[in-house]
């Protein structure tokens, strides 16, 4: 075998598999980040003693998904997206209609 023949092989064979699965990789892990990065942000953004209304309006504004634990709760859940893969959440709890606590979980 000449050396341009073991060289096509060998490109063929692993360098051209090992490219593809990197760039899956790399795929996976910039989506990841796109979808953590807007929920990430908009919860750290998040004032202190905000109202719970205008919490609401601006993640719906944002196109996040909110969902409330019981009609009279306290406790609110704003989802990056509604799919079931890659969902994170920044859960936020109110005393007296005011923000107390706010924290970014993986919702899946």
């Amino acid at each position: 075998m000449s050396m341009s023949g073991f060289l096509s092989q060998l490109f063929r064979e692993i360098i051209i598999p090992l490219a593809i699965v990197a760039a899956l990789i790399c795929s996976v892990i910039a989506l990841r980040w796109g979808l953590e990065h807007s929920i990430q942000t908009f919860c750290d953004d998040l004032p202190q003693g905000a109202l719970m209304e205008t919490v609401i309006q601006e993640a719906e504004a944002e196109g996040f998904t909110v969902m409330r634990d019981g009609a009279a709760s306290d406790r609110v859940s704003i989802l990056n997206h509604q799919a079931p893969f890659f969902r994170l959440a920044c859960q936020c709890e109110f005393s007296g209609g005011r923000l107390q606590t706010k924290r970014l979980l993986q919702a899946d």
